[in-house]
């Protein structure tokens, strides 16, 4: 019956995936994983408090499991719950330290708490352990261009360009750094790529 929860749940059949969660609950209420993807699937509902409570079930059944500690500190950081989402992925980092993502999440938040250097450190860490790791790249580009570190913040944006070259956020980061240090025609060159390959964005 999970297994087949699952299968609705990754192919967009929420409601299927919901009674079937739900019924294997009302059979076992502890089972740790319907929990869990219960919670999944509130958050993706729009349902913040009850997919913490479902997660934090989950994870008091079994606490082992790294990419829980992290589903939790997504929900929780976009309920504004900034410290606890801290907590969360922490302990996501702790159990698996060389997940790039994770890294990369706890950069974000460190971020939205004003902690800007140990932002970049987890920024860079998720970039050692995965260099191809576009999201990280153009984050840390965004923060190095928040904290008037322009140059370096292109770096970052051509890194993420490189290697993703239809990157919206980083073509449009990099375009704005340009722009921002006076470089107008290396910006204009970067707002014409993108048009071309773009030809109805707004």
């Amino acid at each position: 019956a999970f297994g087949l929860a699952m299968k609705l749940h990754r192919a967009g059949h929420l409601d299927d995936a919901q009674m079937l969660y739900e019924r294997i609950l009302a059979a076992a209420p502890e089972h740790a994983d319907a929990l869990h993807f219960l919670g999944v699937l509130a958050h993706q509902r729009g349902r913040a408090a009850q997919a913490r409570d479902l997660i934090r079930r989950s994870i008091a059944q079994a606490g082992g499991v790294p990419d829980w500690h992290n589903n939790l500190g997504n929900v929780l950081l976009e309920s504004g719950q900034v410290d606890d989402a801290a907590a969360a992925y922490e302990q996501a980092a702790g159990l698996a330290p060389q997940r790039a993502d994770i890294q990369n999440n706890l950069g974000v938040l460190r971020r939205e708490q004003k902690r800007f250097a140990e932002s970049e450190a987890a920024y860079r860490r998720a970039i050692a352990l995965d260099p191809e790791f576009v999201d990280a790249h153009t984050n840390l580009g965004n923060l190095l261009h928040a904290t008037n570190r322009d140059e370096a913040a292109m770096v970052s944006y051509c890194e993420a360009l490189a290697l993703k070259p239809a990157n919206v956020r980083a073509r449009q980061a990099l375009g704005m750094a340009y722009y921002t240090l006076g470089r107008f025609e290396e910006a204009t060159k970067v707002y014409a790529e993108w048009l071309r390959d773009e030809p109805d964005s707004p």
